[in-house]
């Protein structure tokens, strides 16, 4: 399989993304980083995270979710409290599953391939400049 990794390079700053051969995420994280000069060469700084446009949808999404999953929720569990479904359109078990199951999707989309990707873009990155990873600045 052929590995493809996207480099956009603007000065001293970088953003170095993984793209599969076999499906697209726009979830998948990007590596924006700064390379600084020091005397016995340069030093790599970076930090993962997702597009601007896929983490305003997540945003979205995720406020989305709470607030018709919340009231759907709220309404399933009065319904239920007062035994009376007929004061709830629809089947009772929508509102304690649909919510909670949005929910487990949105952090599916964003965990999904997301340790696999930061391992490929961090083996490419020492590879590809000779680097070594120290400490707690490689997360």
């Amino acid at each position: 399989m052929r590995r493809t990794f996207l480099i956009r390079v603007n000065g001293d700053r970088f953003r170095l993304r993984y793209r599969s051969a076999t499906f697209r995420n726009a979830f998948s994280p990007l590596l924006y980083g700064i390379i600084e000069s020091e005397s016995s060469g340069a030093r790599i700084y970076g930090r993962f995270r997702i597009h601007p446009l896929a983490r305003a949808f997540a945003w979205l999404w995720f406020s989305g979710v709470t607030i018709v999953g919340g009231a759907l929720f709220s309404a399933s569990v009065q319904a239920m409290w007062q035994r009376n479904a007929s004061k709830f359109d629809g089947p009772i078990w929508v509102g304690f599953v649909g919510g909670p199951a949005m929910l487990l999707l949105g952090v599916a989309l964003l965990r999904f391939g997301w340790s696999a990707h930061v391992r490929r873009i961090s083996e490419f990155l020492v590879t590809a400049v000779e680097a070594r990873v120290s400490g707690d600045e490689a997360a």
